[in-house]
């Protein structure tokens, strides 16, 4: 693999270092150097390095706005640039666009996916583009070195480009054709004949032409003069010219629209597996509890076949849920942050998993150190992690005598520390480096996502905590969950 070399421009460090981790994630071979300021990336970017795209925030201390990809760009137009934004500003998006943006991203929803789709997007982009940039300068190198006259105007009939052969038939300077009227209409799809009163008085008889194309990213016309005798020759010549260029131009449309529609459907997916993966946990905690007043209720009690429809409906919906998981990462911002004591959601977790602990016949050990401060976090969420982190504990116990799981909550100077610890199967070391990947997992056909793990250490770093293991085969597993205070 070759090295792809990334600019970021970003004043915000926290930012900075979250797409530097993503980049991380996405591949070993980006290399990055983030700069903080306009003046930092000016200078940089003088120093003619070599930088296959640029990743921007609009908004840095120096300058803000559109005006931030236009100062990036002057110095760098060589360079796919993708812009960084805040909010969601259509305006701006579709101004930033037009001046030759490749893409944009909006912070707080930026994975590992999108960073990597569009980093790859901007950089074919752009090699469209210099390839239609090329195919211009081709076509211009065509028409001036073409034998008949060539003649470029904009929808106005202002004359954008004459070849020497047009000059030479009108006997006039360049000075004296741009820029002017061509001084009759334009009839496309139509030749006509027109004589032709050169400066020197001369006469000339021509046949006259008028194509739709692009010039400068603008529409514009192609004015063909040519002799009659030369008629079938041009026209080929041109009609093939005039279909290379449009081929281009739909290739890149049809391009264009494909890559909108896959990212309204990636958009759906992630959405979708964001509220399936939100369900799957409470599901299975009501799930704990009908199995657990099935186990206590007596078969003649006429609630007994209620509970057990409840079972029923209850795995439904639990199936529905798993048919709906796909590949989600929770990078929004969290909210509604409340002070709690960790005990008190690790209490919550256990009445959950009460049911399968006691059927599983798992000792179950709790050590907590004195002084834990309570801590400020989004409780479900950590709630959601650590019940991940248990039924993963749970699972690789099956098929181990004597069960038991500890979990120790103690603290360090800045952090609380909660380790869930089973003497369980542990992880392979040759998986070890996967089992934060989504869709990762060893576990057997439908009894795993894949999803949990990847969810949970997503979550865990929008509290800015760690979420860390130790693993041996066969020996058990160590999961150290790091929250901040």
């Amino acid at each position: 693999m070759i090295n792809t070399n990334i600019l970021i421009i970003e004043d915000n460090p926290g930012d900075a270092r979250l797409i530097q981790e993503l980049l991380k994630e996405v591949s070993p071979y980006y290399i990055v150097k983030w700069v903080g300021h306009i003046k930092e990336a000016e200078i940089e970017l003088n120093l003619k390095k070599i930088y296959e795209v640029i990743l921007l925030d609009l908004n840095l201390p120096d300058v803000q706005g559109g005006t931030t990809f236009e100062r990036i760009n002057k110095i760098a137009p060589h360079i796919p640039i993708i812009a960084l934004t805040g909010i969601q500003n259509e305006k701006l998006i579709d101004d930033l666009i037009s001046k030759g943006a490749q893409d944009y991203l909006i912070k707080g929803q930026v994975t590992t996916e999108t960073l990597h789709r569009s980093i790859r997007y901007a950089i074919e982009r752009k090699k469209v583009e210099q390839r239609l940039r090329n195919s211009e300068l081709r076509f211009r190198d065509l028409i001036e070195k073409n034998p008949d006259g060539m003649i470029v105007v904009n929808q106005n009939g202002v004359v954008q480009f004459v070849n020497s052969a047009a000059k030479k038939m009108f006997n006039r300077p360049n000075y004296e054709m741009l820029n002017f009227n061509l001084g009759f209409p334009l009839v496309t799809n139509q030749v006509t004949e027109m004589n032709i009163f050169r400066n020197d008085n001369q006469q000339m008889i021509v046949e006259i032409r008028v194509v739709e194309t692009f010039w400068q990213e603008q529409k514009a016309y192609v004015v063909l003069l040519h002799d009659i005798t030369n008629r079938h020759q041009l026209e080929n010549n041109l009609k093939q010219t005039a279909n290379q260029l449009q081929q281009t131009l739909e290739q890149l449309k049809h391009s264009q629209a494909t890559l909108v529609e896959s990212e309204k459907l990636r958009a759906l997916g992630v959405m979708t597996a964001g509220v399936a993966h939100e369900l799957n946990n409470p599901m299975t905690g009501i799930l704990q509890f009908i199995e657990y007043c099935i186990k206590y209720t007596d078969t003649n009690n006429k609630t007994y076949p209620v509970l057990q429809d409840i079972l029923i409906e209850t795995n439904r919906c639990i199936d529905i849920v798993k048919n709906l998981l796909t590949f989600s990462r929770f990078d929004t911002l969290l909210k509604d942050k409340e002070r709690i004591d960790i005990q008190t959601i690790i209490d919550r977790v256990i009445r959950l998993l009460a049911y399968r602990i006691d059927k599983e016949q798992i000792q179950l050990i709790i050590q907590k150190e004195d002084n834990i401060p309570q801590i400020e976090l989004h409780a479900s969420s950590i709630q959601q992690i650590m019940l991940n982190i248990m039924i993963n504990a749970i699972d690789a116990l099956e098929h181990v005598e004597k069960k038991t799981i500890h979990i120790h909550i103690n603290k360090t100077n800045k952090h609380i520390v909660v380790e869930i610890i089973d003497n369980g199967c542990g992880i392979d070391q040759t998986i070890q480096q996967h089992i934060f990947d989504p869709f990762f997992t060893n576990k057997p056909v439908g009894k795993g996502t894949g999803l949990g793990l990847s969810i949970s250490k997503s979550m865990v770093e929008q509290h800015n905590g760690q979420l860390v293991f130790e693993s041996t085969k066969n020996k058990g597993t160590t999961f150290r969950l790091l929250l901040p205070f």
